[in-house]
């Protein structure tokens, strides 16, 4: 469902526009950027919200995470630390749903797809933030 039309469009348009004028063009990335190595053509606000963004709304009230593999008293400090982070960032609860083994993680892409395929990888309430870095997601069939 796009969101073209929809209230948010222009919720911001006023903080936009007084804001428009501190903002300043991005310096020339430099070797390590980001940027550097994955050009972008850049994205406006209302460029943003037509691509339909997950938000979290009714249903989508939860961040699951899926701890892969084993970690060390310091990464799981860190752990704790990122959990606290994505809660405060994303404004919702974030859940341990799973702990995996290594050795169970399928190859491949998994998790939930961007474009709202059903995935037994999260509960409904996820806030659907699942993705994975290499192209569209497929479920793990075997996962609650």
């Amino acid at each position: 469902m796009s969101r073209q039309g929809h209230p948010s469009e222009n919720l911001y348009a006023e903080v936009e526009e007084k804001l428009g004028p501190l903002a300043s063009p991005l310096e020339e990335p430099a070797v390590g950027d980001w940027l550097a190595e994955h050009p972008e053509p850049g994205q406006t606000f209302r460029q943003y919200l037509s691509a339909d963004p997950v938000c979290r709304d009714a249903r989508r009230t939860i961040l699951y995470v899926y701890l892969l593999g084993d970690f060390s008293g310091p990464q799981e400090q860190v752990l704790a630390l990122t959990r606290d982070y994505l809660g405060l960032f994303f404004d919702v609860p974030v859940q341990v749903r799973r702990r995996v083994p290594l050795a169970d993680v399928p190859p491949g892409p998994a998790g939930r797809t961007r474009s709202g395929a059903t995935s037994r990888c999260c509960p409904p309430t996820c806030c659907g933030r699942c993705w994975s870095p290499t192209g569209p997601a497929t479920p793990w069939p075997t996962w609650p």
